[in-house]
């Protein structure tokens, strides 16, 4: 189910923005023209993905520096995990966003 998270014109110019839809709360990254929505907090130290950095397509945990990919929410490094650890690593969850009547939806199921 689509649901509003905002009219883009208000989208924030630092280009994330957090929401609560339906009891989650989700991180909404605009990157250039493209917007992606990831569970707000990392799947492993809980650190809030809105203060993380983006860069190449991935947000990295303001805590340990997971990163994670902002179209799939997969696991993809840390420079501060050792190797054994970041297998262990879980994913974060993905949501697919929708640009359409000058709005911005999250697709929260």
């Amino acid at each position: 189910m689509l649901d509003k998270v905002c009219d883009r014109p208000a989208f924030p110019g630092k280009g994330r923005l957090g929401v609560s839809v339906r009891g989650k709360h989700i991180a909404v990254f605009k990157v250039g023209d493209e917007f992606f929505a990831l569970e707000r907090y990392c799947s492993h130290a809980g650190g809030d993905l809105l203060d993380g950095m983006v860069e190449n397509g991935t947000v990295a945990c303001p805590v340990h520096g997971a990163t994670f990919d902002l179209r799939s929410g997969k696991f993809v490094e840390s420079e501060y995990v050792s190797p054994h650890l970041a297998r262990a690593m879980h994913d974060t969850k993905a949501y697919r966003v929708v640009v359409k009547d000058g709005a911005v939806f999250v697709d929260v199921p």
